[in-house]
């Protein structure tokens, strides 16, 4: 091999994306169309979301697959366009013909969702929105008896410890 030719089988960057849930979207319409793909850095977003925008979730395919993931990505519309449908895709919901993604769970949404607007979201991903976010609580009561024996305990090894010397 020369050193001008890609081996085929190399990972090679596909598209960089905004965050994990359209990486996710990605990967798996590649590989629902038999292209193998990974991501890197999908967890970056999600333990660190100040670093996403500066390590965007990346989805890499083989070099060899390059140009037929490049023409999937193309090939698929993300938004209405006059009407135009996107082909083969239902809305899960209302059983029509899909006219747009949802940007955040890459479900498909018809025009009675309700939801069709710059980027599309899904009625479920505007529910989760809304929803309040579960924060830890302080500690219970178990931990703080817990706390409290073993307090004693340690109060009462160290009280047999000073009068054994």
């Amino acid at each position: 091999m020369s050193e001008t030719e890609t081996d085929p089988a190399s990972p090679t960057l596909l598209i960089e994306c905004g965050n994990a849930v359209e990486a996710t979207a990605v990967k798996s319409l590649l590989e629902q169309n038999g292209i193998e793909a990974t991501i890197h850095s999908e967890t970056a977003d999600s333990m660190m979301p100040h670093l996403a925008a500066v390590i965007p979730p990346r989805v890499m395919v083989r070099a060899g697959d390059l140009e037929r993931a490049n023409a999937l990505l193309d090939a698929l519309p993300m938004s209405t366009t006059e009407g135009a449908g996107i082909e083969g895709g239902v809305c899960a919901v209302h059983e029509k013909p899909a006219l747009a993604i949802c940007s955040r769970c890459g479900s498909f949404l018809c025009e009675a969702c309700g939801s069709l607007g710059e980027p599309p979201v899904c009625e479920s991903c505007l529910e989760a929105e809304k929803l309040p976010q579960r924060t830890a609580s302080p500690a219970g009561p178990q931990f703080v008896l817990m706390v409290i024996i073993i307090g004693v305990v340690l109060a009462v090894l160290l009280a047999q410890y000073a009068k054994s010397r």
